[in-house]
């Protein structure tokens, strides 16, 4: 469960259900909580204290919740003895050496631990040395992930062999095969008693899955579609599931929560809580019946093919519009990532971040060499029939459009220069006269951004083959074959 923007009171009933061992507290996802962040050290305390004596608790998303040295210290003491918590993200917190340090040597003890996630923290060649020590004790942690410093660098292929070798040992002790051999020679002699690590079935009925109060609605899986349907009970393994008027019992896995943001109307669709198949489905079918084939997905932009024209679809105007001559290069950037979803948003954004690019290269904010070429690419895929054609050349029409806006607003400026020389001699624009090459290079906003050349170029990243009707000759136009 996630409660990235819970209320305290329900982080502390989530907390409560982990000490109490409730079969619905398998997995816990408090990254990025706000509240967790302003009361980071009472928070983990609490949860420290719940983990004591919690057998069912196995993933635990800690990210980016603004834990420091003194909060860890204390979360470290209650996972010694935990041998059922399997994932623990830890990344983008504020960890500094003693935290890290204390992390490890709690570790050391630790027979659960699979993946630990440590992302985000000053990693030196103390904290190295620490879990180097925790691995000469520890041998059930598979996975580290952090980012070693250059200085650091040179521990990165021992940790990848510690690794490895304790990954060997998981299998070994999985498939009932011998693990002694695998272990550090002074750990032969006394061997430690590994035991398989089950991670428990959503379906079995000791553990459950949350899918909400009788009542609740529930997208259900039936005969391949998605349906919404109202929970009325349960029966042995099933969930009885009212779908348009017909009682249906469903496996827990073929059922998600119906989440209220499943309804809305969301132009971008990783803004929708509890994104599944369903939900995605469901917005984009909806999208699709009032006319609005497109939806963001994040930065991609996903397209259906209406097959039937849709009037005013591909007005260029709101879309065509030059940047303001002293607009900074994130503002044109930030302007183009918030665009209404659309195949002239695409590229215009890639237009914009060559041109924001190329001037960030010219004022030395990036690296790069004054005048390079900056290339942006715009990938279009899909099946066939599904309007990569069309697309291509709706990105092809916007360019040149904005090649020509960018010409006509060159012109204009030239034009003016012409003007000022004429009434001024030149002191309108800071003394002296220009050239004609000069203001064409350094004519601000517009002058760049016009097509020079341009080369249209198709291939076939598919095999095709050409087959002769049956009794046809191997003469003729279809002959041969690609």
């Amino acid at each position: 469960m996630s409660l990235q923007h819970a209320k305290e009171s329900k982080i502390l009933a989530v907390i409560k259900d982990v000490a109490e061992n409730d079969r619905r507290t398998q997995s816990l996802d408090l990254a990025s909580s706000t509240t967790f962040q302003a009361k980071s050290m009472a928070l983990t305390s609490s949860l420290a204290d719940a983990l004591l004596n919690n057998t069912r608790l196995t993933a635990l998303n800690l990210s980016r919740c603004n834990i420091g040295d003194a909060a860890i210290k204390l979360f470290a003491e209650s996972i010694k003895g935990n041998a059922t918590l399997f994932e623990l993200d830890l990344s983008h917190n504020k960890l500094g050496r003693p935290g890290l340090i204390a992390l490890a040597e709690a570790i050391s003890s630790n027979v659960g631990l699979i993946s630990i996630n440590l992302i985000g923290h000053r990693v030196n060649s103390e904290v190295c040395q620490a879990f180097m020590h925790m691995y000469e004790k520890n041998f059930t942690l598979c996975k580290l992930t952090w980012t070693l410093e250059a200085q650091v660098a040179g521990y990165s292929i021992k940790f990848t062999e510690l690794m490895n070798r304790n990954t060997e040992i998981d299998r070994s002790v999985r498939e009932g095969r011998d693990y002694t051999k695998l272990l550090p020679i002074e750990a032969r002699a006394c061997p430690p008693v590994l035991e398989p690590r089950v991670v428990p079935n959503l379906d079995d009925e000791e553990f459950g899955m949350e899918v909400g109060e009788v009542g609740q609605m529930l997208w259900c899986q039936s005969a391949g579609r998605w349906e919404l349907g109202t929970l009325i009970g349960t029966r042995k393994k099933k969930l009885l599931v009212e779908v348009e008027g017909e009682e249906i019992a469903f496996d827990a896995k073929e059922v998600t929560q119906f989440e209220p943001s499943h309804a809305q109307d969301l132009p971008n669709m990783v803004h929708m809580h509890n994104l599944h198949e369903a939900p995605l489905l469901y917005l984009l079918q909806r999208r699709l019946k009032a006319g609005r084939i497109y939806t963001w997905a994040g930065d991609v932009l996903i397209s259906l093919n209406p097959y039937a024209p849709i009037p005013e679809l591909y007005e260029l105007s709101p879309f065509i519009t030059q940047p303001k001559p002293n607009a900074s290069a994130n503002a044109v950037l930030a302007s183009a990532a918030n665009a209404s979803p659309h195949v002239y948003a695409v590229a215009r954004r890639a237009y914009l971040t060559m041109l924001a690019t190329k001037e960030a290269i010219a004022l030395g904010a990036i690296a790069g060499t004054d005048g390079a070429h900056v290339d942006q690419s715009v990938l279009i895929s899909g099946e066939s029939g599904a309007g990569k054609t069309e697309a291509s050349k709706h990105v092809i029409e916007f360019l040149t459009s904005a090649s020509r806006l960018a010409k006509e607003a060159r012109d204009k400026e030239r034009e003016s220069e012409r003007e000022a020389r004429a009434v001024g001699g030149g002191g309108a624009i800071g003394g002296g006269a220009v050239s004609g090459a000069e203001s064409g290079e350094k004519g601000g906003a517009g002058v760049l951004g016009g097509v020079k050349v341009a080369h249209l170029q198709s291939m076939v990243t598919q095999p095709r083959r050409l087959q002769h009707p049956e009794g046809a000759g191997s003469g003729g136009s279809a002959g041969g074959g690609a």
